[in-house]
């Protein structure tokens, strides 16, 4: 891509050469410009050619538009710098965050661990308990479930008088 910007302006500075050459008595015809607002005094300039007078609109345009180029630059190279360090702040965020969620899954690993140990500990003191006790419960819920179960199965069928 630079090698075509220069291309082109090598030759647009050509094709201005050969203008000025092949035109030189109509572009040497004197001229004065002159300004008149009507809130100032009139004002011209001296006799100027007309090749200066093109030869320095060009001049002046290619300054300022070197200047608006320059200050875009220096625009975007402030955005860019800006969004750099944003992005580092950001980063800088992630890696703490991903340090706290870590630390987190530590302390919850290491709680589980902890209540799995107590449950374990804890177990061992139940089944140490006397057998009968606990037997007795367990009879009792026995003979409770086929006596719910015919009941269970009675809910089931539909009585044909309530409709």
């Amino acid at each position: 891509m630079r090698y075509i910007k220069v291309l082109l302006m090598v030759l647009l500075i050509f094709l201005a050469l050969v203008f000025f050459f092949q035109n030189q008595k109509p572009l040497s015809q004197e001229m004065v410009l002159t300004l008149n607002l009507f809130f100032i005094p009139p004002m011209s300039s001296i006799s100027l050619p007309l090749y200066f007078v093109v030869a320095s609109a060009f001049v002046v345009g290619a300054v300022l538009a070197t200047c608006f180029f320059w200050w875009n630059k220096v625009s975007m190279s402030t955005r860019l710098m800006t969004s750099k360090w944003r992005v580092r702040s950001l980063e800088k965020e992630l890696i703490k965050t991903r340090k706290a969620l870590e630390n987190q899954d530590k302390k919850e690993a290491f709680m589980k661990a902890r209540i799995a140990r107590d449950e374990k500990q804890a177990a061992p003191a139940i089944e140490a308990a006397p057998a009968p006790a606990e037997q007795a419960p367990r009879q009792t819920a026995a003979a409770a479930a086929p006596a719910a179960a015919p009941m269970a199965a009675e809910e089931l069928v539909p009585d044909p008088d309530n409709r």
